[in-house]
């Protein structure tokens, strides 16, 4: 389960459904989501795996940040918007 720590993941279910996170921590079957704007650190989202789709997208320094837990909320907030800035480019062709 630790392995999913770092990864980003939409929203399948719930008043979130479409939202991009990132996971900072797992317990069983539940993961703990952020963003960093509404859910923040200090303020996860508890949600269960199955409702959750995970990305291809990865980053390795977040990743490593977050493990460290020496990540901020501007951190988050900025690959959420790169992994946005991914998708449309992606679309696009």
């Amino acid at each position: 389960m630790h392995e999913l720590v770092g990864c980003f993941v939409t929203s399948v279910s719930g008043k979130d459904r479409g939202k991009h996170y990132v996971i900072i921590d797992t317990d069983n079957e539940y993961v703990y989501l952020v963003n960093g704007k509404s859910r923040t650190l200090d303020n996860p989202k508890k949600k269960k795996l199955k409702h959750i789709h995970r990305l291809d997208f990865f980053n390795p320094l977040l990743t490593e940040v977050i493990k460290n837990k020496t990540v901020k909320n501007e951190d988050i907030k900025r690959s959420i918007k790169m992994l946005q800035g991914r998708c449309l480019i992606k679309e696009v062709e």
